[in-house]
């Protein structure tokens, strides 16, 4: 006779020692430390969360990523959920609107007022997340950008050695002025100055260029290029300048008189213009011209000049910037044209010593402007609600946009900070509270399954947990997200390839002490069956997180042979065929291995199972 051990095995004794392994993440996490998000589609955010405290965790994180969503959810319902959480002693904390704190658009660049307006919007959001919990400190978490324009890339190469290395492959630069962006393209250049050190026939090995090469060259090409546009033209009058202008000199200071100031002209004036000779009438139509020319090249060269004041480098330079304006506008009041070419051909030639910064990258240019953003609205709060404000928590976006990494996000929370501090400074808090307030009230929320998407640029397990150990002082909230590394997917944790244990010891007790919040989008879309079955047990066996409140055994992940581990949550828990079949001792073979029968026969006898 075949037992049933030849097709099947059975399950693993539950309690057995060596079922504790918990080998999805090998990371052992108390029931208590997660967070499970609410539904993020839906305005109802009452009925969401009350659906995600039936899970029994204690703390529900509220959605508002959506904007439209999030501006549908009533004004009352902020008081329900405050209420709620009262009544069922469950902890919330909310995910604010995707709005670009930097006021930075993909599509049409960058302009002032749309950051004013990406701060008024965040602000109306933390006033309306504190409501949710008036009394205590929410934790608030935006997205550090949105937009979409990537940021810099990044690929995991080969060194000459063998190494791997990661290196910049493309970056952009913004125009400061315009707010357009522009590729900078790190790629080897092939100037004489490089070839001359190789001999004809030698292999050519030329590295790429760095952001910060290519950035200067990008600054002074556009710079040189603005300065010979306005010699070109001014050059075009000199040339007019130089063969008519002396014929007409004498009386060219009462025609500009008679041409800016009629009314005032003394009769003997009146005679010299009216008394042009043939040949100084022609002189002096070929002056007009090369006098338009001048005027054109001077209003552009005090664009110009704005622009290099604007966008200087250093203080030196707005020094010097100075200086020159003085001696050209001294120099250019003359009336006489001669004198005032050469007045604006000095001062282009000193300006060609002046290299501002017109273009700067657009991660430093986005990080200088969203930490505006979030530290005006982190210390506003606090100036209305004390010690009860809203904690501002800075999200990296999907590996890929910008911001995204540990080391960007780490520069935009210290930026960020020390806005706030520059902001209490001002409004009369000694600088030490101030730096303590904004240490407490801005921070970072850490998106594993985000920086997993690295992977796509070649990344590995070590290159993620450097850029975990840079943020990690910083972390105040983590998003627990699983995925393969090259799409922006929400599995359970243990369902991917996230190294969850390391990165979780890399954040550590002074990195991390906050809630770990479950985001399983993908779970929801195609494993829940419409939402019956939440992904929080999967969570909890990826863990091994223990059963009981006293932290011991047994655990999630010893539970599977008592009560089907994920995966026979793809269908019908205890079918009645298994019983039919097997018999009780079988009641936790998997759906998938022919657990249910179609039909309405036995699989041994064929007999009717009525």
């Amino acid at each position: 006779m075949v037992s049933s051990e030849s097709f099947y095995s059975g399950s693993s004794y539950a309690l057995s020692p060596k079922y504790g392994g918990y080998s999805t993440t090998g990371y052992r996490m108390n029931t208590g430390e997660f967070s499970i998000g609410a539904d993020p589609r839906v305005a109802n955010q009452v009925k969401s969360v009350s659906e995600r405290i039936n899970t029994g965790l204690t703390h529900v994180e509220v959605q508002g990523l959506q904007p439209d969503v999030f501006e549908s959810l009533p004004e009352q319902y902020l008081t329900e959920l405050n209420r709620l959480a009262k009544l069922t002693g469950v902890k919330p904390s909310l995910h604010g609107p995707l709005v670009d704190a930097a006021g930075y658009s993909g599509k049409g660049g960058w302009d002032e007022e749309d950051r004013i307006n990406a701060e008024r919007q965040i602000k109306m959001a933390v006033q309306r997340g504190h409501k949710i919990n008036p009394d205590g400190n929410i934790v608030i978490t935006f997205h550090s950008s949105q937009s979409e324009v990537p940021g810099t890339e990044f690929q995991v190469v080969k060194d000459e050695h063998g190494d791997k290395v990661v290196k910049e492959i493309k970056a952009y630069a913004i125009n400061r002025e315009t707010g357009q962006p522009t590729v900078l393209k790190l790629e080897p250049r092939y100037y004489p100055e490089d070839l001359a050190e190789f001999n004809p026939g030698d292999k050519v090995i030329i590295p790429p260029e760095t952001v910060e090469k290519e950035l200067s060259i990008t600054n002074r090409s556009d710079w040189h290029q603005n300065l010979t546009q306005v010699l070109f033209y001014k050059n075009r009058g000199d040339e007019m300048l130089e063969k008519y202008y002396p014929v007409i000199k004498s009386k060219w200071p009462t025609y500009i008189k008679a041409l800016t100031h009629p009314d005032k002209l003394t009769n003997q004036e009146k005679v010299v213009i009216n008394s042009l000779t043939n040949a100084e009438k022609s002189a002096l139509g070929q002056s007009m011209n090369s006098y338009e020319y001048i005027q054109n090249s001077q209003l552009v060269l005090n664009g110009l000049f704005n622009k290099a004041y604007k966008f200087a480098e250093n203080e030196e330079d707005k020094k010097k910037l100075i200086i020159m304006a003085k001696e050209y506008s001294e120099n250019f009041k003359t009336p006489d044209l001669s004198l005032q070419s050469a007045a604006l051909q000095e001062l282009i030639g000193r300006l060609e010593t002046i290299q501002p910064k017109l273009y700067m990258p657009l991660e430093e240019f986005r990080r200088e402007k969203a930490s505006q953003t979030f530290g005006s609205v982190a210390f506003d709060a606090y100036k209305d609600y004390g010690s009860n404000a809203p904690i501002i928590s800075i999200e990296n976006p999907p590996a890929g946009t910008g911001l995204s990494t540990g080391e960007e996000l780490k520069k935009l929370v210290e930026k960020s900070r020390e806005e706030f501090v520059k902001k209490a400074v001002k409004d009369g808090i000694s600088k030490s509270t101030a730096e303590d307030a904004a240490e407490k009230l801005i921070g970072a929320t850490w998106d594993v399954g985000h920086i997993n998407m690295l992977r796509r640029y070649g990344y590995e397990k070590e290159h993620l947990l450097d850029e975990t150990e840079k943020i990690a002082p910083f972390v105040k909230h983590v998003h627990l997200s699983d995925n393969f590394g090259f799409e922006h997917t929400e599995l359970p944790m243990g369902m991917g390839n996230v190294p969850i244990k390391e990165i979780m010891e890399k954040l550590g007790k002074e990195g991390f002490e906050g809630d770990k919040v479950i985001e399983a989008g993908n779970w929801w879309q195609h494993f829940s069956e419409q939402g019956k079955i939440t992904p929080v047990a999967a969570t909890l066996e990826a863990f091994g997180s223990p059963l009981y409140p006293m932290a011991m055994a047994p655990y999630w992940n010893q539970m599977v042979g008592t009560f089907g581990g994920y995966s026979a949550g793809f269908g019908q828990t205890l079918p009645d065929q298994h019983f039919s079949m097997y018999g009780a001792g079988f009641e936790s073979l998997p759906l998938e291995l022919g657990g249910q029968v179609p039909g309405k026969q036995s699989r041994f006898s064929g007999a009717p199972m009525d």
